[in-house]
């Protein structure tokens, strides 16, 4: 299985220039990898340098925390697939769950998810889970409740930096079912890493390390 087109780029530091979304959207469309992840601020700027490419533009809604209330979360999400990104990636309340508000919780990426539609209704929607923050009777119920919210693709996470590894993947897979997408985003920083990733057959790996294990995987740039 083929690895670089199931990279997803990602540039969600608070101190990403105009200068960085520009050279990492160009070794996007260089490498052809999947699609390049920004902040919704950097939602146009990045789809106009990744126009007139397969690269897929995509943003983060909610990030990190997941405690935007959900209005805000998607209009975030509105205004940037209007701006041109063809993916979103939601961190849905997980303060709301652990509060016990699991109808809090379906309604925050049920919401999102319709507001998506509304805007485009081809637009991928990525639901990202911090495993690290939840038990593993805490993930299954979790993963449950965001399929009853629309959600079918699903993003193995952490909310502390940490390995990304093929345990927490198998999990979350396990818990998931057929018929829902997988892939990971977060600390995946080698092709060893991500291969072990793939070999589970994750969908897709959103990591800011990107361009490394392409380069690693064979990826040239001119």
């Amino acid at each position: 299985m083929e690895i670089i087109p199931r990279i997803e780029l990602t540039s969600l530091r608070p101190d990403s220039s105009e200068e960085e979304i520009r050279r990492l959207a160009m070794a996007a469309k260089e490498l052809r990898l999947a699609a390049l992840t920004v902040t919704p601020v950097w939602a146009r700027f990045a789809g106009l340098a990744l126009a007139q490419s397969p690269v897929r533009m995509g943003v983060v809604v909610g990030y990190p925390m997941g405690t935007h209330t959900p209005s805000v979360k998607g209009l975030e999400a509105r205004l940037a697939l209007e701006e041109g990104a063809a993916e979103v990636t939601l961190v849905p309340n997980l303060s709301a769950y652990k509060s016990g508000h699991r109808e809090t919780f379906r309604q925050d990426v049920a919401y999102v998810l319709k507001q998506c539609r509304q805007a485009n209704p081809e637009a991928q929607v990525k639901v990202l889970l911090y495993v690290d923050l939840l038990s593993l009777a805490e993930q299954r119920e979790v993963v449950r409740i965001v399929q009853e919210g629309g959600g079918r693709f699903l993003l193995v996470g952490t909310f502390v930096p940490q390995p990304i590894t093929p345990t927490m993947f198998r999990r979350l897979a396990e818990f998931a079912g057929p018929g829902c997408l997988l892939g990971a985003m977060g600390e995946i920083r080698s092709l060893e890493e991500a291969q072990a990733l793939l070999a589970l057959e994750a969908a897709r790996l959103a990591t800011p390390w990107g361009l490394e294990i392409a380069r690693e995987a064979g990826g040239m740039l001119r």
